[in-house]
Formats: structure tokens, sequence, C-alpha cells
């Protein structure tokens, strides 16, 4: 079997890419990312017309760099990166795709946003007593 001669393919190799919509979720062994379709078309288009290495881990690193927004899988061989704007749209993406966000690595001013801390009432703090104002 021939080595493939192209940056893309012989990164992906062994990996594989679904897409949702506007969010693509890319696995290769070893690494996880969820990143947009745009940035998904860029990266590919630009990986395609470069030849390979030879190197698996640095063609895969090469695409990698290539990613401007992407949410990475805990414990992944790369870092999420990107606006907390376009970060927090494929969080939801992900939500609504069944996706379980406990899984990745989501800064947590975007988990924040997306799911507000519940404030719990003290039920020992004594409540504000009425007061009542005479009309006059």
């Amino acid at each position: 079997m021939s080595s493939p001669k192209d940056l893309y393919t012989a990164a992906l190799w062994g990996g594989s890419v679904r897409r949702y919509g506007d969010m693509v979720q890319l696995t290769m062994p070893g690494i996880g990312v969820v990143t947009t379709q745009q940035d998904m078309q860029q990266a590919a288009s630009w990986a395609r017309s470069k030849l390979a290495s030879g190197a698996i881990n640095k063609d895969r690193t090469r695409l990698m760099d290539r990613f401007e927004t992407l949410i990475a899988r805990q414990y992944s061989g790369c870092a999420t990166r990107g606006g907390n704007r376009t970060i927090a749209g494929l969080a939801k993406i992900m939500v609504s795709t069944g996706m379980d966000l406990e899984s990745w690595s989501i800064p947590k001013a975007v988990m924040d946003e997306l799911f507000p801390p519940r404030v719990i009432p003290d039920p020992f703090k004594p409540k504000p007593q009425a007061t009542e104002v005479e009309p006059g």
C-alpha cells in the first residue's frame, strides 16, 4: 500500500469526519475536536493542496494548526481555541445533536453563558417583611 500524497488524506489516516449542519466532528487517534463547517472547508482545501511529509504526527499538527476555532475533547492532543461567541455557538449545536458537553474542554465563561448557575435560596435566611405605607 502506498502512502497518501496529500496532507489531508495523510492526516486523517485512521480517523473520521462527521458533519452535523454547521458543525463538524473530527476524530483521529489521540485527537477529537469539533469545529465549524467553514473552518473545516478552509483547512481541508488548504491541506489537499499540500504534500504529505510522511510523518503522520507532523501532518496532523499542520492540519490542526489551520483551524481558527475548535472545541477539543478533554485529554486530547490539542487545546480549545477561538472566540467565546463562536465556541458558544458550537456548544449549542453540540447540545442540540445530543452530545454530552462534560467530556469536552469548553471554557467556564462559555459554560456559564449557556447554563447560568442556579441560585439556591438559603432556607435559614429571614425573608424581608412587607411594610405598609399609609396613603397620605
